[in-house]
């Protein structure tokens, strides 16, 4: 510490402790995120004990806000280097908050779950690790999203036609990419109408939609296949 060009004088040093997300009051606010990076290095235990395993210790808290009203992905599944823990609240547990799900190894020994959340509600994340584990990784929440493979047909209501093998619907998003596993491209004729909340098309993809049939989106299209 000194002073610009020589300058000299006497002052003031304060050093505080900065607020944390230890504890669900002090949450980080957050809306959709894709690999929010975080530590659980310095973390303490907010003393929540939530259902799965036998608890999260050295936790942290984030404060959700849904924008969207669909199934939610949340993960913990980019660059976490330990085993990882994670809860979800309709509100902050000492404040009368009731758990809502909790994951202890959704990949691996990463934690995810899908959840289904309602727009302008806000939700608390408890995340943190199995036994004392703690280190550095990421979080994500966003529309949970099948991908179309094609494997057994074109027919877009064939659950062996997406992964995981089920159906797009209101809540959930399709996504068609470049190359289908399968090599079949869907179509909206084979077995009734389609729905989706969100329609992700990449470039050089498509779907055949006949004037016989609808495909329905509750959210929104990117279309980058250009058809």
């Amino acid at each position: 510490m000194g002073g610009f060009n020589t300058n000299t004088g006497t002052g003031d040093l304060t050093i505080a402790v900065a607020s944390s997300p230890d504890f669900c009051v002090d949450a980080i606010p957050i809306n959709e995120v894709v690999d929010y990076p975080y530590s659980t290095a310095c973390a303490t235990d907010s003393g929540t004990t939530p259902s799965c395993g036998s608890g999260i210790m050295n936790d942290i808290w984030f404060a959700y806000t849904a924008t969207e009203t669909c199934d939610m992905l949340f993960d913990l599944l980019g660059i976490a280097n330990y085993d990882t823990r994670m809860a979800l609240y309709d509100d902050c547990p000492g404040g009368g908050g009731t758990e809502l799900i909790c994951n202890d190894d959704y990949v691996g020994l990463l934690s995810g779950f899908i959840f289904s959340v309602t727009q302008g509600v806000t939700y608390y994340v408890q995340v943190g690790g199995y036994s004392g584990a703690t280190g550095i990784g990421d979080l994500s929440i966003q529309p949970y999203t099948l991908t179309w493979t094609g494997n057994t047909s074109t027919d877009w209501n064939n659950t062996g036609n997406w992964t995981p093998a089920t159906v797009p619907s209101s809540s959930v998003s399709a996504l068609i990419p470049t190359t289908p596993a399968g090599g079949n491209f869907p179509e909206t004729n084979t077995s009734g109408n389609a729905i989706a909340y969100n329609l992700t098309i990449e470039p050089g993809a498509h779907v055949y939609v006949p004037p016989t049939a609808t495909l329905t989106l509750v959210g929104s299209l990117s279309n980058q296949g250009g058809g």
